[in-house]
């Protein structure tokens, strides 16, 4: 399936990013490809915010009291859907394992890499979105295979339980499994990414409980990419400036007019592709030499 945009649309945000500092944080700014202000929106974020709000207006209301799953369950069936096309399968290859959670549970795992594949590999491991109730490796699979044919690598998508039916510590069981080599994450999963050392630790004062109760002198390279527009904005900012005062190093990435969530999006939002670009580049120059299977 095609691109929804064109290679002029790539082209643009690379090359009219600018690079600026924001209080004290060097800060990668990626325009709306087709131009616009800050503080604009996306023309693909409105459109879609757009339908969502006139679809709402259809949704039914019980007025009968409703169970936790009851009402998860309508905004998991809309966390599942994917909202990109398929634009990254060819020459990459798809297996599938388990990993034995500590109550013994399988957790199912994808794993990509191209079908003429080096040796020694970077590892990437990916953790969806979704508020920890929703979301699954489906929806970020074109993500995964998109990283895999721009870089040489490992890419691990891991389907682990969801709330409310699987209560804590299950949905950690799988990350603490698949720790070593390379971790990312979208969404509640950066979360979950910062909190799966507090297995063992559950003092909420404890520095592990949120990386902002640490200076974060003791991290890797990181890298941070959110939208202008997302809802946790603020709170991304002040991780990046917790990290940039440790002195770790550090890539923070804006994308202006797009909200949260984005890079599911691969083949509609040419901001997807881009993101999964960086990473690439990223990966590169930082953990190639580190991250190997």
């Amino acid at each position: 399936m095609k691109r929804k945009y064109s290679n002029a649309l790539l082209d643009a945000m690379k090359n009219n990013a600018k690079e600026v500092d924001v209080k004290g944080v060097r800060v990668l700014i990626k325009p709306i490809p087709e131009g616009g202000d800050a503080g604009d929106m996306d023309p693909r974020v409105y459109k879609s915010m757009k339908t969502a709000a006139f679809m709402m207006k259809f949704m039914p209301k019980s007025k009968k009291p409703k169970t936790v799953l009851e009402q998860v369950l309508p905004l998991r069936k809309m966390f599942n859907t994917y909202k990109g096309t398929y634009i990254a399968d060819e020459g990459v290859k798809t297996e599938k394992f388990n990993v034995p959670s500590a109550d013994g549970y399988q957790v199912p795992v994808r794993v990509y890499t191209r079908e003429n594949r080096s040796e020694n590999l970077p590892m990437f491991v990916y953790y969806h979105g979704g508020g920890f109730f929703g979301g699954g490796p489906d929806i970020v699979e074109q993500m995964c295979k998109l990283l895999v044919q721009k870089l040489d690598c490992v890419a691990f998508n891991v389907d682990y339980r969801l709330c409310p039916e699987n209560h804590y510590p299950a949905p950690l069981d799988a990350t603490l499994n698949l720790m070593s080599g390379m971790m990312g994450g979208d969404a509640s999963q950066g979360n979950m990414l910062d909190n799966i050392y507090l297995q063992g630790n559950l003092n909420p004062e404890h520095i592990y409980a949120s990386p902002l109760l640490d200076d974060m002198h003791d991290l890797p390279a990181t890298m941070l990419i959110f939208g202008e527009h997302d809802f946790l904005a603020f709170e991304d900012f002040a991780y990046a400036q917790t990290a940039a005062k440790a002195g770790v190093k550090l890539k923070t990435i804006i994308y202006r007019g797009m909200g949260h969530g984005f890079a599911d999006q691969i083949g509609v939002a040419p901001q997807a592709e881009d993101c999964m670009g960086e990473i690439a580049e990223y990966m590169k120059e930082n953990l190639l030499k580190e991250c190997t299977i």
